[in-house]
């Protein structure tokens, strides 16, 4: 991905099996994001601070997103997490403020403290 120009709509490459922590951090011009199946964990602040992110595409084969992995992705609307997924970290969707119903696949077994903040239980 050139950083000169980046896009603000991000494809992951294909093959790929995490997003390393913090990678995408803080980028405020990204609207949205589609990772491929590949991917099965996104580690921790992978997103974190992304203020104008509106959707995500999250991979079928996902098992793991780690603390802060969208916090602070103040627009993030909606987010279809995939049967599969187990562990949803702490704060992970924290200060998603536009983001109001998700659905918990029956896979997931933890869900960390304020994973989606003190307003949604």
């Amino acid at each position: 991905m050139e950083q000169n120009n980046p896009s603000p709509h991000l494809v992951v490459p294909k093959r790929r099996r995490v997003i390393k922590e913090s990678e995408f951090a803080n980028r405020d011009d990204l609207l949205s994001v589609e990772m491929p199946d590949s991917v099965t964990v996104i580690k921790e602040g992978a997103f974190w601070g992304c203020r104008n992110l509106e959707s995500v595409k999250l991979p079928k084969n996902l098992k793991t997103i780690e603390a802060t992995a969208f916090m602070n992705c103040y627009k993030l609307k909606s987010i279809v997490l995939p049967e599969g997924l187990e562990t949803i970290g702490d704060s992970a969707f924290f200060k998603c403020f536009e983001l109001k119903n998700v659905a918990i696949p029956e896979s997931v077994k933890f869900i960390g403290e304020d994973a989606f903040g003190p307003d949604m239980d």
